[in-house]
């Protein structure tokens, strides 16, 4: 039996393994978006393709449904775009990268 695919978000700050990656910012935070079967799979897809990425996830902030967000009207309209481009095929999406220097 296949297990029902949720809707999830989080904030994820990320470090460049290339120093090259964020034009020499030490870091960055992105919003992700993804399908998955619980707030510990999101996770893990999620860091498995930044990693993929050349990013080490550094900390994970305000993971929760998708649907619990939109209850507050708490979504952007970029990013209900990419909830609205989630996939089997695209299971892990990216907002733009925010990138720091210190």
């Amino acid at each position: 039996m296949q297990q029902t695919l949720l809707r999830w978000i989080g904030i994820f700050e990320v470090y460049p393994n290339d120093e090259n990656m964020l034009n020499g910012a030490v870091g960055a935070f992105v919003n992700v978006i993804g399908l998955a079967e619980s707030c510990t799979s999101f996770v893990s897809l999620a860091k498995h393709k930044l990693s993929n990425m050349e990013f080490e996830v550094i900390n994970v902030n305000d993971v929760e449904l998708v649907s619990d967000r939109l209850q507050r009207n708490d979504l952007v309209d970029e990013l209900l775009d990419l909830v609205n481009n989630l996939c089997d095929e695209n299971p892990i999406l990216f907002d733009e990268f925010h990138a720091y220097v210190e």
